[in-house]
């Protein structure tokens, strides 16, 4: 075993993650944690040794420190070489319900990709893994909870607007909305999901402010231009 992982289980050996400790000692585990997350370690281990260990200590507690020192890099360092097994199982962790780290209220996937400084997003990594196993229906579900939030999000401030990001949605960006729309689509379809009320109101809402965009100075902001144009009547319906 490499001696960051014995690290690791000396700690936790000597202050359990699975009785009760005082604040003190909760404080002292806490100390010991920030001592192993920035200490520098030659030895990192494989994706196997990893997966072996946490098999092994099934009962170990797997914070944060733990992803994002020990697992991540590994996911990293095997997409490099063009493999896929190590970010296969960051979402099988997912499908099992695991709890030894979202207790942070993050899955394995949204910690990787906070890991990587977000060069990645949940369905960018699940299309990796779809691209040679296309009917994976763990992966596709975490694409599809991903583009949920994505295409939720993107009309959560109508009649204000259609965002991407922080900001509104520009002209140059809908086409790139549509698509996710698509995909969500279909792999709603492939899940059998009812996710018919998302999917009309955001390709009516996309399509309004797409045309919107074109004449922004002929009404007084995309609520006025959907009700002039009738488009709250036909939201409404949905």
């Amino acid at each position: 075993m490499t001696e960051i992982l014995t690290d690791y289980l000396r700690i936790y050996t000597c202050y359990p993650a699975d009785i009760f400790l005082s604040k003190e000692k909760r404080k002292e585990r806490h100390h010991a944690l920030m001592e192993w997350t920035n200490k520098v370690y030659e030895t990192m281990p494989n994706f196997q040794e990893i997966v072996a260990f946490m098999e092994k200590n099934e009962r170990l507690k797997f914070e944060k420190p733990f992803v994002m020192k020990v697992l991540i890099p590994c996911v990293k360092a095997d997409l490099e070489q063009g493999s896929f097994d190590s970010l296969k199982f960051l979402f099988n962790c997912n499908a099992k319900g695991e709890n030894r780290i979202n207790n942070w209220g993050r899955s394995y996937v949204e910690m990787f990709c906070e890991g990587t400084d977000f060069k990645y997003n949940s369905w960018q990594l699940a299309d990796m893994i779809l691209a040679n196993e296309p009917d994976n229906q763990i992966v596709m579900y975490e694409k599809y909870i991903g583009l949920k939030h994505f295409l939720s999000y993107s009309i959560h401030e109508v009649p204000w607007g259609v965002l991407v990001g922080i900001g509104g949605a520009e002209k140059r960006d809908m086409t790139h909305m549509f698509q996710r729309l698509q995909e969500f689509t279909l792999l709603s379809k492939k899940l059998k999901k009812d996710d018919g009320v998302l999917i009309e109101g955001c390709n009516t809402f996309y399509q309004a402010w797409e045309k919107y965009l074109d004449c922004v100075s002929d009404y007084n902001g995309f609520e006025d231009y959907l009700i002039k144009q009738r488009y709250l009547i036909k939201v409404m319906e949905l």
